[in-house]
């Protein structure tokens, strides 16, 4: 019984932390606020009209490829003074990759869909 109870409370523990990392911030602010903890990794999708993850970690040094799946053209361009260059518009198959140095915060979104937006968080 005892170790019936162990695995419960272990399932349960485990079914509240995913509970609690799906209820994360959207981010959909208007951009006023901080992005939350971006996905650590170096893949974003562009499915959906969206970048998946939206908000992505990573360290200097390491290059982030995009993955575009949408039949629509969608493409990556900085905002304001980001260290990123734009992408050319791509469409499903496409990929697009750029190699971040600097640590701090870049915002990009797609010109083509401007409610289209992402951010990545270069790390030391």
């Amino acid at each position: 019984m005892a170790q019936l109870r162990s695995h419960t409370s272990a399932f349960a523990a485990g079914l509240l932390a995913v509970t609690l990392t799906a209820c994360g911030s959207d981010g959909g602010d208007g951009g006023t606020a901080a992005p939350t903890a971006g996905a650590a990794g170096d893949q974003v999708e562009v499915q959906g009209f969206a970048y998946k993850p939206e908000n992505l970690t990573v360290k200097a040094g390491t290059k982030v490829t995009w993955t575009f799946k949408d039949d629509a053209d969608h493409n990556v361009e900085p905002v304001g003074d980001a260290e990123l260059t734009k992408s050319p518009d791509l469409k499903s198959g496409g990929t697009y990759s750029f190699t971040f140095t600097k640590p701090g915060m870049v915002k990009y979104r797609c010109s083509i869909h401007n409610y289209m937006t992402g951010t990545v968080m270069v790390t030391a």
